[in-house]
């Protein structure tokens, strides 16, 4: 892994910021990152401090003399924090690419966080293959966003099919949700677990095209192999 030492701290902090980060993550995913980090941490900060990114959080951790960027282990429940920013780094560029795949401009100024609830079918687990997510109004810590099985036999309007979870806990079930969770009220996202088979409504029910030579295009190719 590379080391980079980030002199960004101001006020009366003095002591340099470290990011770990695997090594093939570029230099323009890096410089952004940095970039990001400077205005989050242009107050004062103690060791324990958990700042957000987008839709994902990085801890601020003192170790010995020296402060480092952790990030959440997104495979592991309750979260557990990992030294290192790479995978978010990753998110964060999945969620920009996925946003700019489509032909017409998707507002994703309404920022969902990890940590903010959504409602789910209690028949969605590891076994479900076909997803589907509506976004509605939402307030507080709520993200608006529901997420059934495109093929479930429950009656999701009866209260007793449904569960509240953590954004980040169906991101145990596949990550994928996280490309999509800043789409707008109204949208809907209909996919299999490996991405084949996409389709994305507008709040007017149209159906959104991807364009050519996009990162959807893309993923969408490499998941149908």
């Amino acid at each position: 892994m590379d080391k980079i030492k980030c002199n960004i701290i101001q006020n009366h902090n003095t002591k340099p910021v470290y990011i770990y980060y695997d090594n093939d993550l570029s230099l323009h995913d890096i410089q952004v990152f940095k970039d990001g980090i400077k205005e989050l941490l242009i107050k004062d900060f103690r060791d324990g401090d958990v700042i957000s990114m987008s839709s994902f959080f990085i801890k601020i951790v003192k170790e010995y003399d020296k402060y480092v960027l952790y990030e959440p282990n997104y495979n592991s429940f309750p979260i557990q924090w990992t030294r290192g920013i790479t995978a978010t780094i990753d998110f964060i560029r999945k969620q920009k690419y996925t946003e700019e795949s489509f032909t017409e401009y998707i507002d994703c100024t309404d920022i969902t966080l990890i940590n903010q609830s959504c409602i789910i079918g209690i028949d969605i687990d590891h076994n479900t293959k076909h997803f589907f997510m509506d976004r509605a109004e939402h307030k507080d810590s709520d993200s608006g966003w529901f997420i059934g099985d495109s093929n479930s036999k429950l009656d999701y309007s009866d209260i007793n099919n449904l569960k509240r979870v953590s954004i980040f806990e169906v991101m145990q079930l596949t990550n994928i949700f996280s490309w999509f969770i800043n789409f707008p009220i109204g949208y809907r996202i209909e996919f299999f677990k490996k991405l084949e088979d996409l389709v994305v409504y507008s709040a007017a029910n149209e159906i959104l095209k991807v364009q050519e030579n996009s990162f959807l295009k893309e993923m969408i190719s490499l998941y149908s192999k």
